[in-house]
């Protein structure tokens, strides 16, 4: 056991290994801590949330390491001669490699900057930015199953909501104003990505129909303003809720719903540039349409997580240059050491290029954190 006079070498060793180490734990705690805050310029919540709350859990790292653990240390009993053993282990290692490094110098250096080249072409001509549920959930996941399965037997997955707004001179009983309607709900199911559609003239015309013993062939809409209005009466009075679902109260927002298929960011793009195409032509001039449910809420919520990641990252590279300037007090070796800061960010977006890896939601943090 250890007596007085050990103790107090252990707190002499232990005052001596802080006052060595506090500086570059200090400057370590603050570049790490301020690429996490880093997150805080996103729009997204959950990223904000992030950022703050892995910055403090590094703070309290900190103060903890040098609080606690001394404390710790001083309580314990044992000897130091293992732990300086230890430490003269690890001192002769990086002797070596260090020496091996002066040694080496243009092979090393050869070396590395063939290595950034082969990243650098896979970063920037095979890295894509993309987020693909079957590539996130692998193709042996159960619920990759239970999506096909769906996908085979209902053929919907995911909803587009279209939401038409009609200008006030616009009658939504018009019989020109349903066609439009249900013109551009059969040009959305025929976009690939997308299935059928549904609008408000499916009840109406199953009602037509009923109102004519069933006829098939009077599965249609009205010929007439009122003869619509009259459909759309009927159904208000017999179940006010059905009509709710695809019609405002004051009859100026109509919504279409397409059902889409589960699908990778970038191919939602391309159905979104499509629909948008199609409802540019379909649609008079003066009528407004916006585009939101799963599918379209999908797509901008990642699209912002890659506008996150791009300011994150930027954001990580300034606030570490500063500290590290503000440590080593000169501009020149701060931007000397952002050399072996940046090029593990490099290697590692190049290495994810060649294994045909996509930047996905959850890797657009790993640049910044890096």
């Amino acid at each position: 056991q250890d007596g007085a006079g050990g103790r107090s070498g252990r707190r002499a060793a232990l005052l001596a290994a802080a006052r060595d180490i506090a500086r570059p734990c200090l400057i370590t705690t603050l570049t790490t801590a301020g690429a996490f805050l880093s997150f805080a310029s996103s729009d997204l919540q959950t990223f904000i949330h992030f950022g703050v709350i892995s910055a403090f859990g590094v703070l309290a790292c900190l103060i903890l390491t040098f609080t606690l653990l001394p404390v710790l240390l001083l309580l314990i009993p044992g000897e130091a001669g293992s732990a300086a053993r230890v430490s003269r282990g690890w001192e002769v290692v990086l002797d070596a490699i260090v020496r091996t490094s002066e040694r080496r110098a243009t092979p090393i250096l050869i070396a590395t900057a063939l290595v950034f080249a082969i990243c650098a072409v896979g970063w920037l001509g095979f890295l894509r930015v993309d987020t693909d549920g079957y590539e996130m959930y692998g193709d042996r996941s159960q619920v990759i199953r239970w999506i096909r399965f769906v996908e085979r037997s209902l053929e919907r997955s995911d909803n587009l909501e279209v939401e038409i707004a009609l200008p006030p001179s616009t009658s939504l009983e018009h019989p020109e104003t349903l066609d439009a309607i249900s013109g551009l709900a059969e040009r959305l199911s025929r976009i690939e990505g997308l299935r059928r559609a549904t609008t408000l003239l499916d009840p109406v015309e199953r009602l037509n129909r009923l109102l004519h013993d069933d006829d098939p062939a009077f599965e249609l809409r009205g010929d007439s303003t009122e003869a619509n209005a009259e459909l759309i009466e009927l159904i208000t009075f017999e179940d006010p809720a059905l009509l709710e679902s695809w019609l405002s109260f004051d009859r100026s927002r109509v919504r279409v719903s397409v059902e889409a298929l589960f699908q990778s960011h970038a191919s939602r793009k391309r159905v979104l540039q499509e629909v948008r195409a199609e409802i540019s032509r379909s649609l008079p001039a003066d009528w407004s349409a916006s585009l939101t449910g799963q599918f379209a809420m999908g797509y901008d919520w990642v699209s912002e997580v890659q506008a996150t990641q791009l300011r994150s990252f930027l954001g990580a590279f300034a606030i570490v240059l500063f500290l590290v300037a503000v440590h080593v007090r000169s501009l020149g070796w701060s931007l000397v050491a952002m050399i072996p800061t940046t090029l593990p960010v490099v290697v590692m977006l190049g290495a994810m290029g060649w294994a045909g890896l996509s930047l996905d939601v959850g890797r657009a943090m790993i640049a910044a954190v890096i």
